[in-house]
């Protein structure tokens, strides 16, 4: 008697322990889903970020059904829109009236890009690969040679793709 006891004892023991490990495989496995979505988010957050603020300096610059573009400076790793808001015919540069997409060296294997609205800078993100370049393309989508001829400007925003293509003239 005392030996079916220990026997259903050690079973039941086995079979708990069964159960437990089950439990925390799955826990382990909730553990990395949470963690890939909430990365996945947090991209998709930045990303949208990005392009609502690019949206809001496109526009203020008066793209899109308005007079042409205010491209006023573009490089790969840099893009300046101007937009006279008050009207009077010159642009504050430390102000709202000029925007700046920078993308600036961080460190040996990073780069950031950066947001500025006159002399403030805001970081969009900091997770772009060191070779990280803006795109500057023009009507046919080739590279635009000259300011005239840009069209449109790509913006990379994390390491393994480009978040959006930013009008940048009416053709």
């Amino acid at each position: 008697m005392i030996a079916a006891s220990l026997l259903e004892a050690i079973t039941s023991l086995a079979l708990q322990s069964l159960v437990l490990a089950s439990l925390l495989a799955t826990l382990g496995l909730h553990v990395v889903l949470f963690e890939d979505a909430h990365a996945l988010l947090a991209e998709a957050y930045d990303a949208r970020q990005a392009e609502q603020l690019l949206d809001t300096a496109v526009g203020a610059a008066g793209t899109g059904y308005g007079p042409p573009a205010p491209i006023a400076q573009a490089s790969p790793t840099a893009v300046v829109l101007d937009a006279d808001l008050d009207g009077d015919g010159a642009i504050d540069d430390r102000g709202a009236e000029r925007t700046t997409l920078e993308i600036r060296d961080d460190s040996g294997d990073r780069s950031r890009l950066l947001h500025w609205l006159g002399r403030q800078a805001v970081t969009i993100s900091a997770d772009l690969p060191a070779d990280a370049r803006l795109e500057l393309l023009g009507p046919s989508g080739a590279a635009a040679v000259s300011l005239a001829e840009i069209t449109a400007v790509s913006v990379p925003i994390a390491a393994t793709r480009v978040l959006s293509t930013v009008p940048a003239r009416l053709p």
